[in-house]
């Protein structure tokens, strides 16, 4: 009897140890699976640095149809990539509402917002209910994808990701303060 007891011990250790090195080498894979495409995916673009100029943003759906790139030159541009999943980033849209009687007076910055939802409506329904009308907020949709020349370009592998555009089209910041930060006007004042 005890023969067979350890047998049945000896095959169920043998059968636990195969599945878990079967496991591992699958997560494995998988983990080197996923290394290549960010690779490929990284290889297709360039990655923007302080200094280069503004790229992709014609490349989004915008809910602003009279919405035209070159509107936006000669202006600061602060760039918000947000989603209405993402808890800090409406966090920071809600203090970005919050202030933005005092935000308007800052003269000719122009704020860009990029929804990364995954449904379009919920995008629109969202921006259209909760910001102000105003011709210095734009509104782009990119989709939930992150895998796009736009969120490559600038680096955007999390929400929320702000950055700053200066007057002559080239990238001020890539690590903007976000609006739920105590010092968001003071930051907009200085750039």
């Amino acid at each position: 009897m005890k023969n067979i007891l350890s047998i049945c011990i000896l095959i169920l250790f043998l059968s636990c140890s195969t599945k878990e090195k079967n496991r591992k080498e699958s997560t494995t894979k998988n983990q080197i699976e996923l290394k290549e495409k960010q690779i490929k995916v990284s290889n297709k673009v360039k990655k923007a640095n302080v200094g280069d100029k503004v790229k992709f943003l014609e490349t989004l759906l915008t809910k602003n149809l009279d919405f035209n790139i070159e509107d936006l030159q000669g202006k600061t541009v602060y760039i918000d990539n947000w989603a209405t999943w993402c808890a800090p980033c409406m966090k920071s849209n809600k203090k970005f509402i919050e202030n933005y009687d005092t935000i308007k007076k800052i003269e000719d910055i122009v704020f860009v917002f990029v929804s990364f939802d995954a449904k379009e409506e919920k995008w629109r329904d969202y921006t259209e209910k909760n910001f102000p009308k105003s011709k210095n907020i734009i509104h782009l949709y990119s989709g939930f994808k992150m895998d796009n020349d736009y969120s490559n370009y600038y680096g955007i592998n999390e929400l929320p990701t702000n950055f700053v555009i200066d007057k002559k089209g080239d990238i001020l910041s890539l690590e903007a303060k976000s609006a739920s930060d105590q010092s968001f006007i003071s930051y907009l004042n200085a750039i």
